[in-house]
């Protein structure tokens, strides 16, 4: 294994202090590939692919091995970077780069852009044919892999460097998560894209919070069941917890869709049926439209008469996200579900002491089923063009990237300015001088962040790095909820690749699908369901393409699987 040197500590810069996003994720893939002495035979043996021919070819040839940084002759690569929202463009002055050049010998000359900027000067560049050396930030799409790499062969293939001996950082972290690899692989086998990992490692997505306060106010237990979580919705709702005098109180606050920890999606795991905002969940490897089955059916009845009740909010069905946000922050909610409570852009700090995560209530005859998160890589972190004259000298560099010192820096600032190691060798965030925190702004000036290249798993994260009180929040509410978890997380499914064709047929069944499934579920709420409306329901979703559009997801799954 090629030797890494540490990150040097520096001490004179600017920046700051990381907000810590969850992912699951994440993040949340392909086989062992030959030697990297060794590109022809690696094509070779290559299943179900062609060889590739003309300049991938001469620019894999000039590759004889991968060289220990820092390199004795240095050498210049030319990279286009997407820069995120919050970062400065100007990476030839930020620090981090000027210490990864110190550490490496290569030299950047970069093409920094944001946004619609980048993605002009990207198209530009693919249609002139001056191509720079790498292409970086997650600037490349699935869809440009498969264009780029796959058809028009651009880009090329990096299955052959993904090996201990070839890039031993990232190896070693990619062979603890093999759902990543999978979901790297292209549609000819290949892989054309270092992937990204940002993975807190939480198992669960939203919760039930209940108002701790109004249950004591009212003398009332904490719900376990359905029936139990009616009545203190109907107390919320009719005997003034809050003391106002005034009937201003919302029982249970919901949304329609828009964030999957806190959508009417979760009420149908009550009922036994998993459903997420897009409704395709995975049931024993199968491909299933949840809001096809009778547990929606179910879900959907209790949800009715919660609402014509008066339980639920009415506008729940109508309202987007940042006014659920705001209400539930305004302080007169008997109920929600959420993420967590404090820690996060709409955070309801404060409310700590007022609200109590409960188990999702009991429903007698069904067997309660919970969304459980699979964190995704992120893919097009890296791609390498075929005019790159120094492969071997960039997998060197992109290995040292995944380096875990060197990845935290890369997200959350330099050692010695804005993180430091404390006794225990945990990564924590440093204060300025005068005990005040370095701000995103000032961060942002001086290191990549969220599109920097790195890959850091909550095993890795966990044991480095010194997580706050607030994302500690988390952890307890997903113990409570593992008994509940669905075997299978939903979040696997699309993450297999599929022909333009198919992903275009895909597309457009998804829009039409979900925009009439969104429209009956409304209609279902606010009016009640039949027997003959649901049966009208399912001929319509039947007319629309539902079997076809699940037969091209279970072909993706499959293809994901088999990976």
């Amino acid at each position: 294994m090629r030797k890494q040197r540490l990150w040097k500590k520096v001490s004179g810069v600017l920046a700051a202090a990381m907000v810590l996003c969850a992912v699951s994720g994440c993040s949340k893939e392909a086989a062992e590939s030959p030697e990297v002495s060794e590109p022809s035979k690696a094509k070779e043996e290559t299943a179900g692919t062609e060889e590739k021919e003309g300049t991938q070819e001469t620019a894999e040839a000039e590759t004889s091995g991968i060289p220990e940084l820092p390199l004795k002759e240095p050498v210049t690569i030319n990279v286009m970077a997407l820069a995120d929202a919050g970062r400065s463009v100007d990476y030839e002055n930020m620090s981090f780069w000027k210490q990864v050049e110190e550490e490496t010998g290569i030299k950047v000359n970069w093409t920094v852009a944001k946004g619609d900027e980048f993605t002009q000067k990207k198209n530009l560049m693919f249609a002139s044919g001056e191509y720079p050396d790498v292409i970086f930030g997650g600037g490349i799409s699935v869809n440009e892999e498969e264009s780029y790499g796959v058809e028009q062969q651009i880009l090329i293939p990096l299955d052959e460097y993904i090996n201990e001996e070839s890039m031993p950082n990232y190896y070693s972290l990619l062979e603890t998560r093999p759902n990543f690899r999978k979901q790297m692989v292209a549609t000819d086998g290949h892989i054309y894209s270092i992937s990204r990992a940002w993975e807190i490692g939480y198992s669960s997505g939203g919760h039930f919070f209940i108002n701790k306060q109004w249950l004591d106010n009212l003398n009332l237990p904490v719900p376990k069941t359905i029936e139990e979580f009616e009545a203190a919705l109907r107390a919320f709702k009719e005997n003034d917890p809050n003391g106002n005098g005034q009937a201003d109180e919302i029982p249970f606050e919901l949304v329609l869709k828009d964030d999957a920890s806190c959508a009417v999606s979760n009420i149908f795991g009550l009922f036994g049926q998993l459903d997420v905002p897009g409704h395709l969940v995975l049931e024993d490897d199968k491909v299933v439209y949840s809001a096809a089955q009778d547990g929606y059916r179910k879900g959907l009845e209790w949800i009715h008469t919660a609402y014509t009740d008066g339980l639920i909010d009415a506008e729940s069905f109508s309202q987007d996200i940042s006014t659920y946000y705001a209400k539930i922050k305004g302080g007169n909610v008997g109920c929600f579900i959420g993420w967590r409570l404090t820690g996060m852009a709409h955070s309801f700090e404060g409310m700590e002491d007022q609200f109590v995560c409960i188990d999702p209530p009991s429903v007698d005859g069904a067997e309660t089923v919970w969304y459980k998160t699979e964190a995704a890589a992120m893919t097009g972190g890296a791609v390498i063009t075929v005019n790159n004259q120094h492969v071997a000298e960039t997998i060197a560099w992109l290995d040292y990237l995944m380096d875990p010192d060197v990845a935290f820096q890369a997200r959350q600032g330099i050692f010695g300015v804005y993180q430091e190691k404390n006794e225990e060798g945990k990564i924590v965030v440093k204060t300025k001088e005068d005990g005040t925190d370095y701000t995103n702004e000032e961060i942002g000036q001086d290191s990549p962040g969220p599109a920097g290249l790195f890959f850091l798993t909550s095993d890795v994260i966990r044991e480095k790095y010194m997580l706050s009180d607030l994302q500690l929040e988390k952890y307890p509410y997903c113990d409570q909820y593992e008994p509940f978890l669905c075997e299978q997380s939903p979040d696997l499914i699309g993450r297999g690749r599929l022909s333009q064709e198919d992903r275009d047929i895909n597309s457009r069944l998804k829009t039409d699908i979900n925009k009439f499934v969104d429209e009956s579920t409304i209609r279902f709420i606010s009016e009640g369901v039949t027997d003959s409306s649901w049966n009208t329901y399912l001929e319509t979703l039947d007319t629309i393409g539902i079997e076809e559009f699940i037969s091209l997801n279970q072909k993706s799954y499959d293809a994901f699987n088999k990976n």
